[in-house]
């Protein structure tokens, strides 16, 4: 059982760093962009896209781990 909880606890440190790395640099690189992204990109699409990648590694690929381990 602590073995379990040990093996839970570092997975979601992982995707907790893979997480925050990834939103970083995905702000980083809106950030850096030119002015023709955000003319032709609503801020909604690139909030909307911020989301979905972001719930993908949450929640999603943990769960799937979980099954395949």
């Amino acid at each position: 059982m602590v073995m379990v909880f040990v093996r839970s606890f570092v997975l979601m440190q992982f995707f907790l760093m893979a997480t925050t790395g990834m939103h970083n640099k995905m702000a980083e690189m809106v950030i850096r962009s030119k002015i023709l992204f955000f003319d032709s990109n609503p801020s909604g699409r690139i909030a909307t896209r911020f989301t979905k990648d972001l719930a993908m590694s949450d929640f999603i690929l943990p769960a799937l781990l979980a099954i395949v381990t």
